[in-house]
């Protein structure tokens, strides 16, 4: 025999408040059914169906919603961790470090002509604006193909930094000079990202609001969430544009192919204006070891009196004499 099972459900549960309505218990009273009898009617088991499905719905619609919105960050976070992976794993190191600069520059001389200046006016604006954001010497203002129209500006631009970018790599060598790369990409794509992260959670508590304005807030948050993902990149780009040609480091050669000479063998160095410990004298060595032998060791003294407990030990061992000889 399987056996059988029987659900009970009362038509005071939330349930069937919620999606049958007041309307089912009415009818249940105008019949003359009294509290307690159990209803076995094709008309109450359709009514819970209808409410069960309701609720499946109503759940259903709340994780399409979460599941809409979660897919705009995946979205971006996909694209972000794909860039860091790859400066973790060392690939296309300086082509992606050219392609910051030259977005970088780009919007340089789109934020600079945006103001309505031309001509010479402009050239000095844009050479000015690249030695404060990049940090190298611009050309003469004159020498700038203002007229021409800002790709050719951005040749000029571009090939000094290419050409300081070599002087670096040079300077730095090949090894010095990916560690840096690495560092420096890694460390602004990881600052920006987490201002990232924080302002897209504050996007999301604050754009249910939408809704007052008749707009639908989800795809109100795409096309905000789009516009702060753009901004967190040009962020990247001009940051690494200041700090790369403005960090300076110094490389301590180790000495003798082991640890460096300012550490000890313990792999830490020592604090300034500190002096090591001094090793113990021969004399209160061997007291020490005597005593740790035979309970004997002391400095022979007859005309001394025994000193307290709270005293120093004659032994010179700096521990009290009741916790070393006074035992």
């Amino acid at each position: 025999d399987p056996g059988s099972s029987r659900f009970y459900l009362s038509l005071d549960d939330d349930l069937m408040k919620r999606f049958a309505g007041p309307m089912m218990a009415g009818m249940m009273r105008k019949m003359g059914l009294k509290d307690g009898i159990p209803i076995e009617s094709p008309m109450v088991s359709r009514a819970v169906e209808k409410a069960q499905k309701r609720v499946e719905e109503f759940h259903y619609g709340i994780r399409k919603n979460l599941l809409e919105y979660d897919q705009v960050m995946n979205t971006q976070r996909t694209m972000i961790y794909r860039a860091r992976n790859n400066v973790l794993a060392g690939k296309d190191l300086e082509k992606t470090l050219m392609g910051y600069y030259r977005d970088a520059i780009d919007d340089l001389i789109q934020r600079c002509a945006a103001d309505g200046l031309r001509g010479p006016e402009l050239a000095t604006k844009i050479c000015d604006e690249f030695t404060k954001e990049v940090g190298i010497p611009a050309p003469p203002a004159n020498e700038l193909p203002v007229k021409e129209g800002g790709d050719e500006c951005l040749k000029v631009l571009y090939k000094i930094v290419t050409e300081g970018i070599e002087k670096r790599k040079m300077e730095f060598g090949q090894d010095v000079y990916d560690t840096v790369m690495r560092l420096v990409l890694l460390d602004t794509i990881d600052r920006r990202w987490k201002d990232h992260l924080y302002a897209m959670d504050h996007l999301r508590h604050a754009i249910g609001l939408e809704g007052y304005a008749q707009k639908d807030p989800r795809l109100r948050y795409k096309e905000e969430g789009y516009k702060l993902f753009l901004m967190m990149n040009e962020l990247i780009r001009a940051d690494v544009a200041k700090v790369f040609f403005r960090l300076q480091f110094q490389v301590q050669p180790n000495e003798g192919g082991g640890p460096s000479a300012e550490f000890d063998a313990g792999g830490f160095k020592q604090a300034p204006g500190l002096t090591a410990p001094k090793p113990p004298s021969t004399r209160t060595q061997k007291a020490a070891d005597s005593a740790a032998m035979g309970g004997e060791g002391l400095p022979s003294n007859p005309g001394r009196p025994k000193p307290s407990p709270a005293d120093p030990c004659p032994c010179g061992s700096g521990r009290a004499f009741k916790a070393c000889h006074g035992k």
